[in-house]
């Protein structure tokens, strides 16, 4: 490019000077009391987060612990419940023990449905059971007892 009019030519720099303003101890005061109250606002904001997530482990801790204790108290009152049924049953076995085991009534299901008949004297055979009349039988199940029997048998 050629310049025609040399009016309007710079000699030198362009550049426009940087106006200097001298730093104010007021504004950086005022920054570093901004800084100090955003670290604050941002303490107090984790600190919150710190308690809610405390909180929220407490609960679910206190949850699981109640659900087990449910589950206890369900399982020590199926088995009072068992008990007491055991009981009942129980006392209506005792309550027939007592009409089987009466003699009368024994008799009476011996004679009308088993269709015995009473024993005359003459009858009766008396058998002496005292431990004398019995004799020792050994195991033939033990086969080390029958090998050493044998050999015993061999030798003498």
């Amino acid at each position: 490019m050629i310049m025609m009019n040399k009016e309007n030519y710079v000699i030198g720099n362009t550049v426009l000077a940087p106006i200097y303003e001298p730093e104010d101890p007021s504004k950086n005061q005022k920054l570093k009391k901004l800084k100090k109250i955003n670290d604050k606002k941002l303490n107090i904001k984790v600190k919150f987060l710190s308690y809610m997530a405390i909180t929220f482990i407490v609960g679910l801790i206190l949850v699981f612990r109640y659900t087990s204790m449910y589950s206890v108290e369900k399982n020590l009152s199926n088995i009072k419940n068992e008990t007491i049924n055991l009981n009942q049953e129980n006392d209506d076995m005792k309550v027939q023990l007592v009409n089987v085991s009466n003699l009368d009534n024994v008799q009476k299901i011996a004679t009308e449905q088993l269709h015995m008949v009473k024993v005359n004297q003459d009858q009766v055979i008396y058998a002496d059971l005292t431990k004398e009349n019995f004799t020792k039988v050994a195991s033939a199940n033990d086969p080390q007892l029958s090998m050493l029997r044998k050999i015993y048998n061999m030798l003498f």
